[in-house]
């Protein structure tokens, strides 16, 4: 018998795909003058962590919050209740070669410091660019290596206390959360804060920036008290500073908050609040704006729907997270190839919600075209995939239709043998699985 479902995980995104908020902040096209506001360079969130703390943990200053995002959310319709009017009518497929992060401080002022690198030199733009793509790639003793030198030549240059100094110490941080090392993160993003209060003022978007890396770093860390104080505070600012995408971001970690301390309502009404800022930025500001950004903001739409459907998920709610999945699903095709890992990951969830709203002929559609992403992701079968038709298996079981899943193992292990040796565990596995299937049809 294959396993019975469990709802998914999402891609790592702070967690970058547990909830994650991915931590680069596109860098400005000129050089910025030392008070210029950079691109908000916070996190998105997507993939909510599984580990929870108590509810005793919860002290009486975090429920008075979270009941006002309930009775925010109480005014506020939820998605996959009103139609289609709530849903992004813009359609496009970006092509930027640009790196797309949004939780990486902005290069600013590094943009032509002339960086040593072996043989030669590299300017900070460039140096910046090359770390933000390894960190991508979760490749981080690369990424941590570029973001030390960015950092070690802006001292030399500014002294250190100037605000690009800090700006190069925040992506340390970043980097340093990233490889789990978090009381190396906190000290480095707690300088960061300090600086960026000294040097842009105490209300800069900067510093909003830094305080919610630092408070998602505390909460990761266990550290839940400090972590909500950081939280309101950078959105404190941010609202002070009435910038739509930049209150979204500060609300989506808060909304991290609320999911890892288990308060699932007011963790959904914030993420909601969230994107309903996002929807309102992108209507007015994406026609405006360049390939990449349009595609970085869009991520942070579709992430946040992400969020708000695996909390839908989790309440039960199946028939709303199926509204919130299949959203971002079409969002997410407009901007990413058909095998990205973020729509691998929202068509499981997707499949998952069908599933348990008994709508299983819709899950056997999702994990058919699941696994023939992963396939082309992957350029073979792995143990992943194995696991997809373990799911689809069991759909089939559940519409009670075992010559289809017979006839489906036939096709897969042709399939599988044009990629895989014949006695490979995979292939055999697959050829036990229709054993079982043919026995149990008899």
């Amino acid at each position: 018998m294959p396993p019975a479902l469990r709802p998914p995980q999402l891609p790592p995104r702070s967690p970058r795909y547990p909830i994650k908020v991915e931590d680069l902040e596109a860098p400005a096209s000129p050089p910025l003058p030392n008070d210029a506001v950079p691109k908000d360079g916070d996190d998105f969130v997507s993939g909510l962590s599984e580990d929870f703390v108590a509810d005793d943990h919860l002290t009486s200053k975090h429920r008075q919050h979270s009941a006002e995002a309930q009775h925010k959310h109480l005014e506020t319709p939820s998605l996959g209740t009103n139609g289609s009017a709530n849903k992004l009518n813009l359609f496009w497929r970006g092509n930027s070669s640009k790196v797309a992060s949004t939780d990486v401080a902005s290069v600013g002022n590094a943009s032509d410091t002339p960086i040593p690198q072996g043989a030669g030199t590299l300017t900070g733009r460039a140096l910046h660019e090359h770390a933000k793509v390894a960190l991508n790639r979760e490749e981080y003793g690369t990424a941590l290596q570029s973001f030390e030198a960015l950092l070690e030549a802006q001292i030399q240059r500014f002294g250190p206390c100037h605000a690009s100094v800090a700006a190069a110490m925040h992506n340390v941080g970043v980097c340093r959360q990233r490889m789990g090392q978090f009381a190396l993160a906190e000290n480095l993003l707690a300088e960061a804060v300090q600086i960026r209060r000294q040097t842009l003022g105490p209300d800069h978007v900067e510093v909003a920036a830094s305080l919610s890396k630092l408070g998602s770093v505390r909460l990761q860390a266990g550290r839940h008290e400090e972590a909500f104080a950081d939280l309101q505070k950078a959105l404190k600012i941010a609202k002070k500073l009435e910038k739509n995408k930049t209150i979204a971001q500060m609300l989506c970690h808060l909304g991290c908050f609320y999911f890892q301390v288990q308060e699932l309502f007011a963790a959904q009404a914030t993420f909601q609040e969230a994107l309903n800022l996002y929807r309102d930025f992108w209507q007015e500001e994406s026609p405006s704006m360049k390939s990449a950004d349009r595609n970085a903001l869009m991520m942070q739409l579709t992430d946040t729907l992400c969020n708000i459907g695996t909390i839908q998920n989790r309440r039960k709610r199946f028939t709303s997270a199926i509204s919130s999945f299949q959203e971002a699903l079409d969002l997410q095709r407009g901007v990413l190839p058909h095998d990205h890992p973020r729509i691998l990951s929202t068509l499981d969830n997707l499949a998952y919600a069908y599933s348990k709203n008994k709508e299983y002929a819709r899950a056997v559609t999702c994990y058919k075209n699941m696994l023939k992403a992963q396939v082309s992701h992957s350029r073979t079968f792995t143990p992943d995939c194995l696991e997809t038709i373990h799911k689809r298996l069991l759909m089939y079981e559940k519409l009670k239709l075992p010559n289809q899943a017979v006839e489906d193992l036939k096709e897969i292990i042709l399939w599988q043998k044009t990629m895989l040796p014949r006695d490979g565990p995979i292939v055999l596995e697959t050829k036990k699985l229709l054993e079982q299937k043919r026995s149990a049809r008899r």
